[in-house]
């Protein structure tokens, strides 16, 4: 036996199958869609589940939106020597505002504790597929791992995240003011008088 072509693993023997032609053919144009370089031949022997998913076209589709957001992330991020990183130790890495222990309720901080804690944020992200998810992908891109990192975050900004809210009223950025016709007549007022 061998390991699947797709995931290369063989943990999962009883699932594997022998590819035909046919299915060789649908790896490979599901291959070309994700921009992938996997190359297939008919015997070789792959797990039913990898091969499902790998030609799915939702998951086709899912990927390559992935795919395309970590570009932008990385064309639109400035590369400036005065940009400073990310600071993980002071700042909740779920909203990126300043983590100080507040008897608030809602703003406990806690430390990330566990080795899978990046990973299940990471799941959450691409289910999310929204602004905040990129904003935290962008953030992890730079990290390896979150708890050796000595990571925060605010409970509150936690649960909002992983049940598909938006990022606490308490954590969000402050919004800004909108020039109002009243306002701008004002402003005018003031400068031809």
């Amino acid at each position: 036996m061998e390991n699947c072509g797709i995931c290369f693993k063989d943990d999962n023997r009883e699932s594997l199958v022998k590819l035909r032609e046919k299915g060789s053919q649908g790896i490979a144009k599901a291959s070309s869609e994700r921009g992938d370089d996997l190359n297939v031949e008919s015997g070789q022997f792959v797990h039913q589940s990898c091969r499902r998913t790998y030609t799915n076209p939702t998951e086709i589709l899912r990927y390559n939106r992935q795919k395309n957001i970590l570009k932008e992330i990385k064309v639109n991020t400035p590369c400036l020597r005065s940009k400073s990183q990310f600071n993980f130790q002071d700042h909740c890495f779920l909203c990126g505002i300043e983590a100080t222990k507040n008897k608030k309720k809602g703003s406990e901080v806690f430390p990330v504790r566990t080795d899978d804690f990046q990973t299940r944020i990471i799941q959450v992200c691409n289910e999310r597929d929204d602004e905040w998810a990129s904003e935290i992908q962008g953030r992890l891109q730079s990290i390896s791992d979150l708890h050796a990192a000595d990571a925060l975050y605010h409970q509150a900004c936690s649960v909002n995240f992983r049940t598909n809210k938006k990022i606490p009223l308490a954590f969000s950025p402050a919004p800004k003011k909108k020039k109002t016709a009243v306002g701008v007549g004002q402003q005018l007022m003031r400068i031809i008088s």
